[in-house]
């Protein structure tokens, strides 16, 4: 699809491309050819007014000398050549045939193609003047011009072809990544939930069967349930970011003091971190307020809280920090020890389904959490990023707009 998308990108650009050249190069070799048959009928005038003159014939820029002749004819059909202007008039029968073709058109001037001449009459009450010209150096220079506009039409389609591929594929880079972290959306959602399916039909088969005890089948009961109830969380995370790259997530934008809302999602989990061993720390600036949803807002302090909660290891401390980034910014921080984590994998942590360490899997985890964090920020207009303050520990910055 993305090899048709970037083809159809390059045939539109090239067509409307090479139209323009064509309109271009089109209309210089159209306004030479007009200027140059102006120029020549303008001498060409000047010459019949005084048909004795003894001056040569000159058009364009580079001075080109045009052979040319003048015919008299009487009103009694004598044809007459008064002047020959670098041409030769020996030949009686071909100024017969040129005379005789150019009375026979009704126009005043015109070109006899057949004889690479171009002619002009002017008539009164007892002859005519027929000034004809020879254009065989005009038409090579039209043909030498037309060559030259034919090379540079032809290096320009080379060249926007090119540049016509490039630019596809700049321009497909954003739809290509967004198609291939859907198609890895995809497989990874296909894999999280095989996992879990074959749990629970496992269980469903075990607990089916009448050779199991009836006292163990309890316990297959339990992990159905506590595995659909995975699934149902995996499901519902991944609704919620299907609905954010669709757009429709509704945000409702309120005033939200950002450090009430922090203080209060904070209270649930001091006895969770109790049970598990872990400090919980706390520098909360009062007073900052951001425009949101504070649903939603609540819901990213969650993530935050329950990421340093699984990981953090018993016996640590876990630090959550609210300030006043700059006069536009606030900035909340949530820090946890880690394990060693590369430069690289930084960027990656808010990608959807990572796992550095695939033994998070065990404690429910599917890697959507933070891809959620940034999803809410990013509709907030704020961003998020990490960074390792030092060794073996880790923090997850979040920037909001000040309201």
């Amino acid at each position: 699809m993305l090899k048709r998308l970037r083809h159809k990108f390059v045939l539109i650009n090239m067509v409307t491309v090479m139209l323009m050249i064509c309109i271009i190069l089109g209309t210089i070799y159209a306004f030479t050819r007009s200027s140059l048959e102006k120029q020549c009928l303008q001498r060409m005038q000047s010459i019949a007014l005084d048909p004795l003159q003894q001056n040569t014939l000159v058009i364009g820029s580079d001075e080109v000398n045009l052979p040319y002749f003048i015919l008299e004819i009487t009103r009694f059909g004598t044809v007459l050549a008064i002047s020959d202007g670098n041409f030769d008039l020996s030949d009686k029968e071909f100024l017969l045939e040129v005379a005789k073709a150019a009375s026979a058109d009704s126009r005043s001037y015109g070109v006899l193609s057949d004889y690479n001449l171009r002619y002009y009459r002017l008539s009164n009450t007892l002859k005519d003047y027929l000034i004809f010209v020879d254009i065989t150096s005009e038409q090579k220079t039209l043909q030498n011009l037309l060559r030259l506009l034919l090379l540079i039409g032809g290096v320009s389609f080379l060249g926007f072809l090119a540049l016509s591929f490039f630019l596809a594929k700049w321009a497909i880079r954003p739809v290509e990544k967004s198609w291939e972290e859907q198609k890895r959306f995809v497989a990874d959602a296909s894999h999280e939930l095989k996992t879990p399916l074959t749990v629970i039909l496992t269980n469903a088969e075990l607990l089916s069967s009448p050779q199991i005890p009836q006292e163990n089948k309890a316990t297959f009961a339990s992990n159905i349930l506590v595995t659909a109830r995975q699934m149902r969380s995996l499901l519902e995370n991944m609704l919620t970011l299907a609905r954010s790259d669709a757009g429709a997530s509704p945000i409702s934008l309120q005033t939200v003091d950002f450090s009430d809302l922090l203080e209060e999602t904070l209270l649930p989990y001091e006895p969770v971190f109790y049970e598990k061993k872990l400090t919980l720390e706390t520098q909360i600036e009062k007073g900052l307020k951001t425009e949101g949803d504070e649903t939603k807002l609540r819901r990213l302090i969650d993530i935050y809280l329950d990421n340093a909660g699984k990981y953090a290891p018993p016996g640590s401390t876990v630090t959550v920090s609210l300030q006043k980034q700059d006069f536009r910014h606030l900035r909340l921080t949530v820090t946890n020890p880690s394990d060693p984590i590369h430069e690289k994998d930084l960027e990656r942590l808010y990608d959807r389904f990572l796992r550095l360490d695939p033994s998070r899997s065990r404690n429910g985890s599917y890697g959507l959490g933070l891809a959620i964090a940034k999803t809410i920020v990013e509709e907030h207009g704020g961003k998020v990023w990490a960074t390792t303050p030092k060794e073996g520990m880790i923090s997850f910055h979040t920037t909001l707009p000040l309201g």
